[in-house]
């Protein structure tokens, strides 16, 4: 029985955990600068990759810090810690630069997309032929350029306003229909 209240235990502080984080996404704002609105992921990502990266490093150092003291070069016998941290140690570190790098910037002629390695796409709100939904992002399609806004952006609503208002209804209402149904 006690593994039973470890579990329910473990389930709340997970839920409060993941409570916590989404309070604290939905807080972030985006930005303006000079008539245009910047959207980008909210700040507790970066905060979360940084946590996630010291947690593992230390994670490390305490499982296979013992196997290197006694002054020989050996590797560890069990390697499933490492199997295990590293990965997730490099998924942190993209993380934390696609918060740094990743923002889409909105005024009232063009979307602006600036991706994981600042590679620049521009779009003419005029130009936009087709708008799709899924997966948790919209694609935004214009004749060579297509543009996807991901809806953990901060100011996710401000681009759904200026979609509306400049896309014609005909294009964009297929996507915003399975978005608010989703």
């Amino acid at each position: 029985m006690d593994w039973i209240s470890n579990y329910i235990v473990v389930e709340i502080a997970g839920a409060v955990f993941g409570l916590i984080i989404y309070l604290l996404a939905k807080q972030t704002k985006p930005r303006e600068a000079g008539g245009k609105i910047v959207l980008r992921l909210p700040i507790i990502y970066w905060y979360l990759a940084i946590f996630l990266l010291i947690f593992l490093f230390g994670l490390l150092v305490k499982v296979y810090y013992p196997e290197f003291k006694t002054g020989e070069f050996r590797l560890p016998s069990d390697l499933a810690a490492f199997y295990i941290s590293f990965p997730m140690m490099i998924a942190s570190v993209i993380i934390m630069f696609y918060y740094k790098n990743h923002e889409i910037i909105i005024d009232k002629n063009s979307i602006q997309s600036f991706g994981l390695f600042r590679n620049k796409s521009e779009l003419f709100w005029k130009e936009i032929n087709k708008v799709t939904f899924n997966q948790s992002a919209f694609r935004v399609y214009g004749p060579k350029v297509k543009i996807e806004v991901i809806t953990y952006l901060a100011g996710l609503d401000i681009f759904l306003k200026t979609l509306r208002e400049t896309v014609p209804t005909e294009i964009s209402k297929d996507a915003l229909k399975k978005y608010k149904d989703s």
